[in-house]
């Protein structure tokens, strides 16, 4: 039997830095200004138990990457050409919030010079995702071809994108939204949807979509966009529950008669 092993949750993470929360903690301003603070941090630098007691988190976290990325993935693997290895890795940190097929990431490559076939493109990704740096999330509305050949893919701990990417705050976000979702429901219970409408996510067990983004409310076009988002997905799943996950805004309120909840990340994590 395998039994995933995350890096911490936040809740985790709050206690492994001596804050406990409870209900009066999440009342108090001081309190909820702390919280907030040591968010920051966690979708910075991610939440391996280390880093808790380590200052140089970055260099930390390279260590880390480099020891998965050269002992895990291609020394294990046999594997000669690491640079693609290393431009795949890239181009998933740039596509986080978005579907990746095999057949781009073969194009993408071609155009850099680096001869690889589609076929060892795809056992490279198997590779990348047995050593639980990446995972997959697949399209709940495509048929089972696609499913399987354009996923979005995630990377196991927010700190890694960090590394490959110069502006990543929204990628990061994305990413532990996905992060905690797979463990609440089980890799196989989570979803994103794409048909006529994106959606980032979709739980089919809690009929839950969760759209997420930095800031919303202050952001007419965003507000308008993610509001029409959800007035589609009602045409296919007239029941989904509709969220959004921010950095710090919360709101909730009822358009064409859809109830939308907006939430920040930390007290969305601490539910």
């Amino acid at each position: 039997m395998i039994v995933p092993v995350y890096p911490y949750s936040f809740y985790e993470y709050l206690e492994a830095n001596g804050k406990q929360v409870d209900n009066n903690s999440l009342l108090s301003t001081k309190e909820r200004a702390g919280i907030a603070g040591l968010f920051d941090r966690y979708l910075r630098y991610g939440a391996f138990p280390e880093l808790v007691k380590i200052e140089k988190s970055r260099e930390f976290l390279n260590n880390i990457y480099q020891t998965i990325y050269l002992g895990d993935i291609v020394t294990r693997n046999k594997i000669s050409n690491t640079f693609a290895v290393r431009l795949i890795l890239k181009k998933v940190a740039e596509s986080v919030m978005h579907p990746v097929s095999f057949t781009r990431l073969s194009n993408i490559l071609t155009g850099t010079g680096a001869k690889i076939s589609k076929q060892t493109i795809i056992n490279y990704m198997g590779y990348i995702c047995d050593s639980y740096l990446l995972f997959p999330v697949k399209n709940y509305a495509s048929k089972l071809v696609d499913k399987e050949s354009s996923p979005k893919y995630y990377f196991m701990d927010t700190g890694l994108p960090g590394l490959l990417l110069l502006d990543s705050e929204s990628a990061q976000l994305e990413n532990l939204v996905a992060i905690e979702l797979i463990r609440r429901y089980g890799l196989e219970n989570v979803y994103y949807f794409e048909k006529n409408v994106e959606i980032d996510f979709y739980v089919p067990e809690d009929s839950l979509a969760i759209q997420v983004c930095w800031n919303m409310m202050d952001v007419p076009e965003t507000k308008e966009r993610e509001i029409k988002a959800f007035d589609k997905l009602h045409n296919f799943i007239p029941d989904a529950k509709c969220m959004v996950i921010t950095n710090s805004e919360k709101a909730s309120f009822e358009t064409n008669g859809i109830q939308i909840e907006v939430i920040p990340a930390w007290e969305w994590l601490l539910r």
